[in-house]
């Protein structure tokens, strides 16, 4: 039932009718004790008193956003109820008391409806939610969100036909009765109120006796679209050559995220299957009584170990019913494999924050599933052209894997239970701990929250968020004015800065992504605004060390330039003089470094005084306000540096925001002439001058440090990273490199430049951008520095690239290259020229076959590649480096012999390194090496626990520190790895297949054997072929040279397609269907403590470590003061950056400083190093520098 034109009005004006500006909205009492339970007591759905116990909230009746948020429309739905049950038999009536309804039935603020949403959302992020959550406009039924469940639904079935075909039929199968028998119990299981009224209806019909395996198959068709990944031809020419997209995902991704949805499903259907009352009435069998007793304790295991729990068996089978449904969509020609190699390694697994090394590797790259032919024809929409043209089958986007959002009403506050704190979002998952869930199983916690801790977290969630209409209204075409909000755009002269721009000729999927995600943050700004009038809230958690994250850092502190600029508080406060203050240095700030020929008095300066910065804003005022007010003119986005695309690292859109505001509130000002009447939500924020190295400096009482990062008293704000970045443009001009190893070497280089070229280089490279990354990284514990400079936004990967071998790279290895048997080149000469059948079909067949001609494996057969090709991988700089961004910006004053930078790769890896080796040498001097000290440290007190010990391995879990922050957080530096993935056993491996679909040819005895698989294959084969057709095959492509290798199951299904591509000869089918299993390594952990322990991980990483577990307490310490007045705070966290509204900027400054002198007065590294480890601590001397000068700090926060 679609909306009727009354109803969407009613929709769109709510807005409107409810947005009340600068004003919080008030939380019910103890709604966050548990925003659940709190719904579950409403009038709408308290359970015997609302008639509406079999009918849902839905989009087809019984409307949420008009039953839950338009009180005059619940109330005429309850007389109308009434007169229902009036005309109803007496048996059949639902007794209902209308004066038990309060006048005002929905609470202040539409909790209900806030709340309802909240939960069903979640819902949907879980995989057990109905996408189809609201009524659209009426005729709408072709909206992307019904297109995509309709398909959603029809995938679903056609997986359950396939499971039906090969194996639910099976009834010797244990996984299958299992299973059967949870059906049979929980069939009877009445609904209850929770699923009844807080979930929408679906149009989803399981059978009455495949529900489990239905919701099955739906964790299937979810787990493929999450992770589903577009992968275009990699270069311009194959792209016009071959039209085709190839749709794929790591193998080994999909089947754990699937085993992990699975696993959740049965221990669900389990703890359902205990609480039935029904199980008498179902009337078990002795059998079924035995076999359910056993399913209750020890989940689905086989034999009675005394290890089996019920969570590791059910964990167990369900990756054993994962590799086999893979199997299954495999036989079905849904999906099909391949061995991934750099290029496909480096797209699943490359990340944004965190570089990958190419190729280290004692095993083969993992496998990858790819979408086939016939799987894309049955989705639809999903070809090159769609691709290119952004009309991809929605499926793709509403089944992505939503990472958490915002949240539409107040988190749950934290809770401890057995001892772990979980809370956070409307119904918890888990620990309120990130990335903990691993640890906590094998229980081994890193951490152990405090209640004052907890605290800060709590704190946080009570900060009520909103989007910045004033900043929306001018980059977009919203407007508040309107009643009835529309689709939300970025204006057009905007949307160079909003979106990246797409080459016509050319499928740039990871831009056209991030485009993506653009857009649908719009669509994030317009929910709120639509559906809560334009309030939300954050869930938060913390990492082992004590850092806070919202649960989602879209639209929040921690998000991108855009997050930031598009959020300001609920609540606005009286500026006063002093916020007034405020907002201008958050101005001026923001204006450092920004050219434009009409400021008064020149740009906006770094390191100055606060009043000085008050004053630039206060003589620019004019020129300020003009540019906010006329944002899209062409010069003043020049200024605004909005003409191009701006991403994470920018700030040209909070500028942007800021001068918004200040036009605003003096605006307002000149209407009343007072600061006390003018009120503002923007939040105001200070970074605190590189907080790493200001830790470091009282740690030590480094003096010279603590000046140098504003943590003693002052007269000018200093910088760090300027310093840093003139140390290092000394070294260059000095051209000394006699600290480095290849010093003489850069000298030869730079001998080779002008005086001009030498002076384009020093401008450009040692700057105080330049020095920020390596200078942040270096306070860490980080080592390499190249990928600040080379890498994709200063912290990815860099690029590679193809480069033809020097004649001297030659001669080099000419001695080497003589060694190579004739053999060995003329099998690498065939290597090159296989050819497969198909771009994205599986090129490892041929890797395999040659890496098997090589009697040294898969060492020998790289080290002969290299040595045969023509041509070497250089790394180079990344389009989105640091870099190559630098010398793009200028590019018009470049001197003629840089001008080919862009294909001289041996300059940009010259130049990487040099960079890379410079600013190591300047941090170092400049901060007295206090990172390596901290480290050094450690790295002593590791040394010193081994050698008490007298244990020959490196490392024992004995040696893991551990620490305790003043406010009670336990921190445990505490790392475990996963088996080597060559020795993984796990059960995607084909000789755990169930036994039924095990073909009668393959001796279960001897394919244990080694070699015993592939000589069955090879049997078979024979068997299919004939004596002569086999010997002409076996001769053709050396088969028995490979027999019982590595890749002979590979070839033979080489030759399979080059035989019989289009499947018409029968007899093989059984053979096809063996040669496309293969075995997976799923990531796994030993059941032995020592062999998951990380040694390398712990001691690389406890220094940075402790560094951050340091200021973290800062900052839940700064939190807590701050609140501490009432139960509810404004305030705006990232790790190092602390902001709340301007009136209350002097209250945070006074509380950063005194609480860091606090924690310091009684601290340093010898007090605290000795609380880890009391015997082994080696007393390093401290400084002079005295913790008194903290409280007159005037810039430690600047």
């Amino acid at each position: 039932m679609s909306l009727s034109r009354d109803e969407v009005e009613q929709i769109g004006s709510y807005f409107a009718r409810h947005y009340h500006e600068g004003e919080r909205v008030k939380v019910p009492d103890n709604f966050s004790d548990d925003p659940l339970d709190w719904l579950r007591k409403q009038p709408m759905f308290e359970k015997g008193k609302f008639p509406l116990e079999s009918e849902k909230y839905s989009p087809d009746k019984n409307k949420p956003r008009i039953l839950l948020r338009e009180p005059f429309k619940f109330t005429e739905f309850i007389e109308k109820r009434l007169k229902e049950i009036d005309s109803m038999k007496a048996d059949d009536r639902v007794i209902l008391d209308i004066s038990e309804f309060p006048d005002h039935d929905l609470s202040r603020g539409h909790f209900e409806w806030k709340t309802w949403l909240q939960y069903n959302v979640e819902q949907i992020a879980n995989g057990k939610g109905s996408i189809k959550l609201l009524a659209t406009e009426q005729g709408d039924r072709d909206s992307e969100k019904i297109r995509a469940f309709e398909k959603k639904e029809q995938i679903s079935n056609l997986i359950l036909e396939i499971l039906e075909k090969y194996l639910l039929h099976d009834e010797t199968n244990k996984v299958v009765k299992n299973i059967q028998l949870l059906e049979k119990i929980n069939n009877f299981k009445e609904k209850s109120l929770h699923d009844e009224l807080f979930q929408p209806r679906t149009n989803v019909t399981f059978p009455v006796d495949r529900v489990i395996w239905s919701k099955i198959c739906n964790a299937v068709t979810n787990t493929l679209f999450s992770l589903a990944k577009f992968n275009h031809p990699p270069s311009k020419d194959e792209f016009k050559k071959l039209n085709f997209v190839e749709i794929s995902m790591p193998a080994n991704g999909f089947l754990s995220e699937l085993s992990t949805s699975i696993s959740n499903i049965l221990l669900e259907e389990i703890a359902h299957a205990v609480k039935s009352n029904h199980k008498e009435e179902i009337g078990l069998s002795k059998a079924e009584e035995k076999l359910f007793r056993k399913t209750e304790n020890k989940g689905f295991a086989k034999g009675n170990g005394k290890w089996y729990s019920l969570e590791k068996t059910t964990k167990n089978s369900s990756l054993g019913i994962s590799y086999h449904i893979l199997i299954f969509l495999m036989w079905n020609g849904l999906i099909e494999v391949k061995t991934m190699d750099w290029k496909d390694y480096k797209i699943f697994y490359e990340k944004n924050n965190d570089g990958i090394n190419k190729k280290k590797r004692k095993y083969d790259y993992p496998h990858k599933l790819i979408f086939s032919e016939a799987f894309k024809e049955i989705i639809g929409n999903c070809q090159l052209e769609d691709s290119k043209n952004n009309n991809l089958h929605p499926i793709f986007r509403w089944l992505a894997r939503a990472p958490d959002r915002y949240m539409y009403c107040p988190p749950m506050t934290p809770t401890q239970k057995e001892g772990t704190w979980s809370g956070g979002l409307c119904v918890p998952r888990g620990s309120i701990i990130s990335s903990h869930s691993d640890y906590e199983e094998f229980k081994t916690p890193r951490c152990a929250p405090s209640e004052k801790a907890v605290k800060s977290i709590h704190l946080l969630q009570t900060t009520q968020w909103e989007i910045n209409l004033d900043f929306l209204s001018v980059v977009s075409n919203f407007s508040s004015n309107e009643e009835s909000i529309g689709q939300i755009s970025i204006k057009k002269e905007l949307e160079n800065a909003f979106l990246l721009k797409i080459d016509d000729d050319y499928i740039e999927r990871d831009k056209i992504e991030r485009n993506e995600q653009r857009r649908d943050k719009l669509e994030m700004v317009k929910r709120i605004i639509e559906h809560n009038a334009n309030v939300f809230w954050h869930s938060w958690t913390f990492d082992f060390r004590g850092r806070m994250y919202p649960k989602s850092r879209n639209l929040s502190p921690q998000g991108d330039d855009l997050d930031k600029a598009l959020i300001r508080f609920k609540e606005w406060k009286n500026l006063g003089e002093r916020g007034i203050f405020w907002l201008h240095v958050h101005v001026h700030n923001l204006f450092e470094g920004v050219q434009n020929e009409r400021w008064q008095n020149g740009v906006a300066k770094k390191r100055r005084p606060f009043q000085d910065r008050d004053k630039w804003v206060r003589e620019n005022l004019d020129e300020l306000r003009r540019i906010g007010k006329n944002t899209v003119n062409k010069k003043n986005l020049e200024i605004l540096e909005l003409k191009e695309f701006r991403g994470g690292g920018s700030e040209s859109f909070q500028r942007l925001a800021a001068i918004i505001e200040l036009d605003r509130v003096w605006s307002e000002y000149d209407k009343t002439d007072d600061w006390g009447k003018v009120k503002s939500g923007l939040p105001i924020h200070l970074d605190a001058s590189t907080n790493g190295y200001q830790h470091l400096a009282a740690l030590f009482k480094d003096k010279k440090l603590a000046e140098a990062v504003n943590i003693a008293e002052v007269d000018n704000p200093h910088d760090l990273y300027k310093e840093v970045s003139e140390e290092a443009k000394r070294i260059f001009q000095m051209n000394d490199f006699s600290f480095i190893k290849k010093g003489d070497g850069y000298k030869k280089i730079l001998a080779g430049f002008s005086e001009s070229e030498k002076k384009f280089l020093e401008d450009t490279l040692f700057t105080r951008n330049f020095a920020k990354q390596p200078t942040m990284r270096l306070a860490y514990g980080g080592r390499r520095l190249a990928n600040c400079f080379d890498g994709k936004n200063s912290s990815g990967n860099p690029r590679y690239e193809k480069m033809k071998k020097t004649q001297s790279q030659k001669k080099k290895e000419e001695i080497l290259r003589s060694k190579i048997s004739d053999d060995m080149k003329e099998n690498y000469t065939k290597y090159e020229s296989l050819e497969g059948p198909k771009y994205y079909r599986n090129p490892g067949w041929k890797w395999s076959w040659f890496q098997g001609t090589c009697q040294g494996g898969e060492a020998e057969a790289r080290k002969i590649q290299n040595l045969l090709r023509e041509w070497v991988w250089v790394r180079c700089w990344s389009e989105e480096s640091l870099l190559y961004k630098s010398f793009m910006k200028r590019q018009n004053e470049l001197p003629d012999r840089l001008a080919g930078w862009k294909e001289n790769y041996i300059f940009q890896r010259n130049i990487t390194e040099l960079c890379d080796e410079i600013y190591k040498h300047s941090v170092g001097k400049v901060t007295q090496k206090s990172n390596y000290k901290l480290t050094n440290q450690f790295n002593e007190l590791f040394k010193k626990q081994k050698a008490s010990l007298g244990n020959k391995q490196n490392f024992t879990n004995q040696m893991v520190a551990s620490w305790n922050l003043p406010d009670g957080f336990h921190v445990k530096n505490y790392y475990i790895k996963h088996r080597d993935s060559g020795k993984s056993s796990g059960v995607a491996r084909e000789n755990r297949r169930y036994s039924t679909i095990m073909p009668n040819w393959l001796d279960p005895k001897k394919r244990m054997e080694f070699g015993g698989r592939t000589n069955a294959i090879d049997n078979k084969l024979k068997e299919s072929l004939g004596h002569e057709e086999y010997e002409k095959i076996m001769k053709k492509y050396e088969l028995e040279k490979y027999l019982g290798q590595r890749g002979f199951v590979a070839i033979v299904e080489q030759i399979l397609h080059d035989i019989d591509g289009e499947k018409e000869n029968k007899k093989l089918d059984e053979l096809r269907r063996e040669v496309v299993i293969r075995n997976h390594n799923i990531n796994q952990y030993s059941e032995e403590e020592l062999k998951r322990l990380n040694p390398n991980k712990v001691k690389s990483s406890i220094a940075p470590n402790f560094i951050h577990s340091l200021d973290a307490y800062h900052m839940r310490e700064i939190i807590r003061r701050m609140g501490s007045e009432n139960d509810e705070l404004d305030f705006w966290a990232v790790h190092d950056s602390f902001g709340t509204h301007a009136s209350e900027i002097d209250k945070l400054r006074e509380i950063v400083t005194s609480s860091f002198h606090k924690f310091y007065q009684c601290s340093n590294i010898n007090s605290l190093g000795g609380e880890i480890s009391e015997n082994y601590w080696s007393e390093v001397k401290l400084g002079d520098f005295d913790i008194e000068e903290i409280l007159k700090s005037e810039y430690m926060i600047s």
